[in-house]
């Protein structure tokens, strides 16, 4: 299937006064990894914005914290897409980010919608959406570690 690990090192501007990543910057780290994600398995994100008639919103996340990551920590970001929510015109992101140790540090998800250039949403072509679930794996992001 195609589960994408993408490593990442906690950059000072990630994190707060006290050193921890700051919570809101995990949504930065997992476009980063979706990006990869479709540059490795679809179509690059740049392609998608310049040559087709669509794009690809944010319309929910769900984060879920399990221990902080500090300043200079090597995390990997784990993401794939769920083919439970591969739909006509939304699909679901899951990503798990691990510490240097092992740990699970943070899991949650994205769901996108797929849009025109005026926000309307509009479903992309049938052979673009069978191969995203053929990508997709049947797993969520809460399942065991």
């Amino acid at each position: 299937m195609a589960t994408l690990h993408v490593p990442y090192r906690v950059i000072f501007g990630d994190t707060d006064a006290l050193g921890i990543v700051y919570y809101a910057n995990y949504l930065r780290l997992w476009d980063q990894a979706r990006a990869e994600w479709f540059r490795e398995y679809s179509l690059s994100p740049v392609t998608m914005f310049e040559e087709t008639e669509y794009i690809i919103v944010v319309v929910e996340t769900h984060v879920q914290h399990k221990r902080p990551a500090r300043f200079d920590e090597m995390l990997d970001i784990e993401i794939w897409l769920n083919k439970k929510w591969v739909r006509g015109a939304s699909i679901r992101f899951e990503y798990r980010v691990w510490g240097a140790d092992g740990d699970l540090v943070v899991r949650g998800y994205t769901r996108h919608a797929f849009t025109n250039r005026a926000g309307v949403l509009k479903r992309p072509p049938r052979d673009y959406l069978d191969s995203l679930r053929e990508l997709a794996e049947e797993r969520t992001h809460d399942e065991k570690e």
